[in-house]
């Protein structure tokens, strides 16, 4: 076991900090693996990982791009998996309150936030480290070693690994054959087509322009609207609602990074499944 994922970026957590030592060093024998939702952004995990930030650390951190970051190695053992006081958490591999699950699981975050799909290129790295991590550990690929953090603490994670319906998603790409391999099916492509295009096109009644173009397609913290939309993007939007709404994302597929992060994802699930020519 060489612990160290040959497709991710070495930021190593630093160890100490004034308020102790930032994860357990040495005391980990990994059986499983919690998968999390950040609730938050990559920069956060390369600040936290080089500053030692006491009480919050994983082993891996895949970004929305596709990028991934390791912070520890196996055998040491992160601050991710906390537990409610008092509840019984639901995953079949508990070894009760005397065994800390900190010291037998590696702690995966996401990028992001509950309540979407992941975009694509974050749930192909994810879905190829959690492989691999299957592999290296010698554990099955399956959800009861690869719990979200909600089985672990369903009172103050719910939406941990993201919201159930959209981890349910993104388990069922996890679990797919060995062919879909190269990229999701096309089931999954035409229901996360489906999802974003009736959240993005179809909510334009009442302040679209204010609301929707802040949410979606602005880098900017959550309610703060004070920066001015990206009148390119403002301009790619209308293009593309006056074609008829997903008929042609061209115009904010050109625009790239500074198009919505929406919108490159439901373009990629259409190209996914476009019949060849």
């Amino acid at each position: 076991m060489s612990g160290r994922y040959p497709g991710a970026k070495w930021l190593p957590w630093r160890p100490d900090s004034p308020e102790g030592p930032t994860f357990y060093r040495g005391t980990n024998r990994p059986q499983a693996v919690v998968l999390h939702v950040m609730a938050g952004h990559a920069g956060t995990a390369r600040e936290w990982a080089a500053a030692g930030h006491f009480g919050a650390s994983w082993h891996y951190t895949v970004t929305r791009d596709g990028e991934v970051y390791q912070h520890l190695e196996h055998a040491d053992g992160g601050y991710h998996a906390g537990i409610a006081g008092g509840a019984r958490p639901p995953w079949i591999l508990w070894r009760g309150p005397a065994v800390n699950v900190n010291n037998y699981t590696i702690g995966v975050e996401h990028e992001g936030f509950p309540g979407g799909p992941f975009p694509l290129a974050q749930a192909a790295a994810s879905r190829a480290l959690c492989r691999w991590l299957a592999a290296e550990l010698a554990i099955p690929l399956d959800e009861a070693h690869f719990p979200p953090h909600a089985a672990i603490d369903p009172v103050n994670r719910a939406n941990d690994f993201n919201t159930p319906a959209e981890r349910a998603a993104f388990y069922r790409y996890l679990f797919a054959p060995e062919e879909a391999e190269m990229g999701i099916t096309e089931e999954t492509a035409e229901a996360i087509a489906e999802r974003i295009a009736r959240r993005v096109f179809d909510e334009t009644a009442g302040g679209y322009y204010l609301a929707l173009t802040r949410k979606y397609w602005l880098d900017v913290a959550e309610g703060d609207f004070s920066a001015a939309p990206d009148p390119d993007v403002v301009a790619a939007i209308r293009q593309a609602v006056a074609a008829g709404g997903a008929g042609d994302l061209s115009p904010l597929v050109a625009l790239g990074a500074r198009a919505a992060p929406a919108l490159r994802e439901l373009a990629a699930a259409l190209e996914a499944v476009r019949p060849s020519t």
